[in-house]
């Protein structure tokens, strides 16, 4: 289709002269109207579509950039070129600022010159108009965006901004924030802060991402901010694009979540907690079960031996030494087996201690006396190392029946040949719940109060992960049917936290296990 020219000239021989030269050139590509006066021209560009039009500034009834400008109004889809009869440069630049597309001198035009600068002219409009296009989306896009996005100099100062920052600046539009900086909005501290950290991404480094808490106006906000360099087409930097996002209720809503976390965990480790007591509880009434039983099936027959031995005692008289001696053996295995007995009924249904001052070295020479024969046959090197320590008024009895326990159990699990090693020492409350050691909640030991220690270490392999978390259950055990009922640790920790203190038991990490008992001074 042809190239449709609308030339506005009141000089009929420069019409026929341009008219001349289009049809020189170009034949059948053009299709030129010819109007002498402004007011006509607008007329007929109002009413028919033209591709460009060729407009001369002195018209009868226009003269002027006015005469472009007036054009430019009725039409602004079409590219318009300026022909003058005057070569003035201040003029030519006026007019193509004002938004035509070529300034030609009419004395220096020739055919190939005008129709190289229409071609020119409507290939221009056409990717100004798309450049336009593009513009107003994109800035319909950035305003209607809640982010706060923005373009700054190389001095940290507003080129561009969208709604957003116009708004959180206080001001009602964007234009009047452009050329300001953050100094003309915000406090200076918090004004230098934002300046640093800009000449730090003008100096090529961004800022990505960035989550930080903002002190506004006494409202304390979190921003998610990033920043990053802008450049021209030459890749040097001349400023920077920032977008800022308000992540307040993000963060509100994350901290929320987490002490909704935190109370989820904490109900759950309380019904943990109340499960496991639940489950204690029925071991503790089976436990009481068997040992009514056991008081009663077990203990009537020990009073009968018991009864027995006093008679063959009396019987036998002094010349039968070897004889006694053997009775008053049996008469101790038959206590010590009262005395387990006895324990069942305390782990079922706690009694009241006999408390009197009692020397804790003492009381564990007594229990070393009581396994010494079980030491020697494995052929274990036993370590001592007592210290000097205060009296404690216990129950001497049931503390020795916890410090047989654990070193019965540490000389079982030693091979031949192997080691024990017991210790005593005072040290504080505070320093043993450091290291992992858990007093009763009743006992409110303060971080002042003395505990005597008593630890018992073993040479053997060790407890399994498995097993550890397993070994104060009662009737657990891993010793072989016959060898152990699972009650002994289990009857220990009770007697411990009976008397206000605590037994731990663990694996070491040179290997073996350590027992450690702590009763409060």
């Amino acid at each position: 289709m042809p190239i449709r020219v609308l030339h506005i000239e009141d000089n009929p021989s420069d019409a026929l002269l341009l008219r001349a030269m289009l049809h020189e050139t170009g034949g059948n590509a053009f299709e030129l109207a010819h109007v002498e006066r402004l007011a006509p021209a607008l007329e007929r560009l109002a009413r028919e579509p033209f591709d460009v039009a060729l407009v001369d500034l002195s018209l009868p009834d226009s003269f002027g950039i006015g005469t472009f400008e007036k054009v430019r109004a009725c039409s602004p889809h079409v590219p318009v070129i300026v022909l003058s009869g005057l070569d003035d440069e201040a003029a030519a630049m006026q007019t193509v600022h004002a938004g035509a597309q070529d300034y030609l001198c009419k004395d220096e035009l020739d055919a190939r010159m005008l129709v190289r600068a229409i071609r020119y002219a409507i290939e221009r409009h056409r990717a100004d108009e798309a450049l336009e296009a593009d513009r107003v989306l994109l800035r319909a896009l950035i305003d209607s965006l809640p982010d706060q996005i923005y373009v700054k100099d190389y001095k940290s100062r507003f080129i561009v901004c969208n709604q957003a920052v116009a708004a959180r600046m206080g001001h009602e539009s964007p234009e009047t924030v452009v050329g300001k900086s953050d100094f003309d909005f915000f406090p200076r501290e918090l004004a230098e802060r934002f300046f640093n950290e800009e000449m730090t991404v003008l100096a090529g480094n961004p800022r990505v991402n960035r989550e930080e808490p903002i002190e506004i106006a006494g409202e304390s906000r979190w921003m998610l901010t990033t920043k990053v360099p802008l450049r021209d087409k030459s890749g040097m930097i001349v400023g920077l694009v920032g977008i800022n996002r308000d992540i307040t209720e993000r963060k509100l809503a994350e901290d929320r979540l987490v002490r909704v976390l935190a109370d989820l965990k904490k109900t759950n480790e309380d019904l943990k907690t109340a499960q496991l007591q639940l489950i204690q509880a029925e071991k503790m009434e089976s436990v009481g079960r068997l040992a009514a039983g056991v008081a009663h099936e077990v203990k009537n027959p020990l009073a009968v031996a018991v009864m027995g031995l006093d008679y063959l005692k009396n019987t036998l008289g002094v010349e039968h030494a070897a004889a006694l001696a053997v009775l008053r053996d049996v008469y101790d295995a038959i206590k010590r087996a009262d005395t387990v007995i006895g324990g069942l009924l305390d782990f079922s249904r706690p009694r009241t201690l006999v408390l009197k001052p009692e020397d804790i070295c003492e009381l564990l020479e007594q229990s070393l006396t009581m396994v010494r024969h079980d030491m020697s046959t494995k052929r274990i090197a036993l370590h001592k190392d007592l210290c000097e320590l205060p009296r404690l008024r216990v129950d001497g009895n049931k503390v020795k029946q916890v410090l047989i326990n654990l070193l019965m159990n540490a000389i079982q699990a030693v091979q031949e040949d192997g080691r024990l090693d017991v210790a005593t020492s005072l040290s504080g409350a505070a320093q043993m719940r450091d290291a992992g050691i858990n007093f009763p909640p009743e006992n409110k030991l303060g971080s002042g109060d003395k505990c005597v220690v008593v630890r018992i270490d073993d040479s053997g392999p060790g407890i399994s992960d498995e097993n550890l978390s397993k070994i104060f259950d009662p009737y657990f055990t891993t010793k072989p049917p016959g060898q152990g009922t699972g009650l002994g640790l289990s009857v220990a920790r009770q007697i411990a936290e009976m008397h206000g203190g605590a037994l731990d038991v663990r694996n070491r990490p040179e290997g073996g296990v350590r027992a450690t008992v702590a009763l409060p001074v």
